[in-house]
């Protein structure tokens, strides 16, 4: 029978730490875990930084408009 325990990692409450007396099983699980942690703070630094390029964008497209004295609407709001 397999001896387990969950231990709770001091660095992050999300990457799963399980000693067994299987090293290389417990070493693939911690890696595994780790990765998809950064895959899933990698994305969301993505989807913040499209944000943020979005809102400056429409900002600086109003600040044209403005002056050059047009109106017109962008992703549905008005230019005044």
């Amino acid at each position: 029978m397999k001896e387990e325990k969950a231990i709770e990692s001091p660095f992050s409450k999300e990457i799963a730490y399980i000693h067994s007396k299987d090293l290389l099983a417990d070493s693939r699980n911690i890696i595994e875990t780790a990765r998809k942690v950064a895959y899933r703070a990698v994305d969301v630094a993505l989807v913040q930084r499209n944000r943020l390029l979005g809102t400056y964008y429409h900002v600086e497209y109003s600040v044209h408009q403005r002056y050059i004295g047009v109106q017109s609407s962008f992703s549905g709001m008005k230019i005044l």
